[in-house]
């Protein structure tokens, strides 16, 4: 699903006003900063903005690509690794975006619960990792998503029970949460906001 929704969004080369809404690129992180411009395909992306380009290009012998971060806007968008930062991100990764000293990883090979990584562009480390079910979107310097509930799916509380019962697919309880991108711990803190949905 990810692989599609990018794919279709940044196959030609497109140039975005900074001042436009994050959501002109479908695929990207919503909320996050816009690129100066973007060009590629799904793993083999340039996305540049005022003072960073990103260039990936696809993992060699698994799925994923790998991600090179680089000062600067590099409108030649080369590949080389001597002049930027590889980023630690593991196999079936992908880019999906920037917000102020942050940049954004999505990992996983199925549609359902995937891994959002949140690297330090300064320290160039890992700074917050965690699962979670889309939608995946920046709202007032905040990360938001749905997680998993510690709470059992019944009659009484999952809309979406019975339809369980005839698809075969799991009824779970999500919970909604924040993770405050200003904080220097990042942590992920439930709104109070649950619902129930089908998962394979």
């Amino acid at each position: 699903m990810l692989k599609n929704i990018i794919n279709s969004a940044l196959t030609l080369s497109l140039l975005v006003p900074v001042m436009a809404a994050a959501t002109t690129f479908d695929g990207i992180l919503a909320g996050s900063e816009v690129p100066v411009a973007a060009k590629g395909t799904f793993d083999n992306l340039c996305v540049q903005y005022p003072n960073l380009t990103v260039v990936t290009k696809p993992e060699p012998d698994e799925a994923g690509s790998l991600i090179l971060v680089k000062p600067g806007n590099d409108p030649k968008c080369k590949w080389d690794t001597s002049k930027g930062w590889l980023v630690k991100s593991g196999m079936a990764s992908y880019f999906i975006g920037k917000w102020h000293n942050y940049i954004f990883a999505d990992r996983g090979t199925g549609p359902d619960s995937r891994d959002i990584l949140v690297f330090n562009i300064k320290t160039k480390r890992l700074v917050y990792q965690d699962s979670y079910y889309e939608p995946l979107s920046i709202i007032v310097n905040k990360l938001q998503y749905w997680q998993t509930a510690n709470i059992l799916a019944t009659k009484a509380n999952c809309d979406q029970f019975a339809k369980s019962q005839q698809s075969g697919l799991n009824p779970q309880i999500q919970s909604l949460g924040q993770v405050d991108l200003r904080l220097d711990d990042l942590a992920f803190i439930k709104t109070g906001q649950t619902r129930c949905q089908l998962t394979q």
